[in-house]
């Protein structure tokens, strides 16, 4: 699957997750389940990755903690 295909499938199926359209497609196909959880863990490894890569990037040279207790 290309990558725009696989964006828009991604969308698709979180939106209709929890819907009786969602389950449907679960039971539609031989693995569905397992074909939907992939794509979805694909999905949050990718923004688990993102966004601690920036929490490391981030200069704390100027946080002070002070401020926050």
């Amino acid at each position: 699957m290309e990558p725009a295909q696989k964006e828009t499938a991604i969308a698709i199926v979180q939106k209709i997750q929890g819907t009786e359209l969602f389950s449907l497609l679960e039971n539609s196909m031989e693995d569905a389940s397992r074909r939907i959880a992939e794509l979805l863990d694909s999905t949050l490894s990718s923004e688990t990755e993102d966004s601690s890569s920036t929490l490391r990037k981030s200069d704390l040279s100027d946080f002070d903690i002070g401020e926050f207790v």
